[in-house]
């Protein structure tokens, strides 16, 4: 008879704190709406302008945090 292990699975899909899932969602964001402007321009160097000018923005205005305050 054949003894099946138990699987371990893991809780999380995505490694990582609440902190680090809030700065991919907010940067996956970023990147979607970065590719309706260039598409809508028709150009690859908007499409850049606004993705630099999408994260720049969160970072300056708190939405994405690059460290914990206590680190």
């Amino acid at each position: 008879m054949r003894r099946h292990r138990k699987r371990r699975r893991s809780r999380r899909a995505f490694p990582g704190d609440a902190r680090q899932k809030l700065n991919v969602a907010y940067f996956n964001g970023c990147l979607i709406l970065a590719a309706i402007i260039g598409a809508a321009t028709g150009s690859r160097l908007v499409f850049v302008l606004a993705l630099v000018a999408l994260v720049l923005g969160g970072y300056v205005s708190g939405d994405i945090r690059p460290r914990s305050k206590g680190a």
